[in-house]
């Protein structure tokens, strides 16, 4: 039995509000005065303070998987940081360029973000399956 790390659940933690973050933004910026009107909750929020909470969030969620690389006792583990940095940027990228569409299918569909993320699966499976 394999325990898994407090440092992954602190991990998804940070990582779902900063998806949550941003698709709230494009909401808000997309809606602009009508927000309101589509969600009732958007006038507790403005573009600049959702900026900032992604921002908060990412940092943590990031700097919580490089502690958690660094648990690890293989070293080269710690090199899944630049791909999940990748994802992470990408992801910001989209939530403060999208033209149309929703980032919740942006991410589904951007061919970037899905190969960084088979990339960290495939990375992370590997080195945690045969013990590197």
């Amino acid at each position: 039995s394999v325990d898994v790390s407090p440092y992954l659940f602190l991990d998804m933690f940070f990582i779902s509000l900063y998806l949550g973050f941003g698709k709230r933004r494009y909401e808000l910026f997309t809606m602009e005065e009508k927000s309101e009107d589509f969600k009732e909750v958007l006038k507790y929020y403005s573009v600049y303070y959702l900026d900032q909470l992604m921002v908060i969030s990412a940092t943590l969620g990031l700097g919580i998987y490089t502690m958690y690389t660094l648990s690890i006792p293989s070293k080269i583990f710690f090199y899944s940081v630049i791909i999940a940095t990748f994802g992470i940027f990408r992801y910001y990228h989209i939530t403060h360029n999208l033209k149309s569409g929703e980032p919740s299918e942006e991410l589904l569909n951007d061919k970037l973000i899905l190969l960084s993320a088979i990339a960290l699966v495939l990375y992370d499976g590997v080195i945690l399956y045969f013990h590197f």
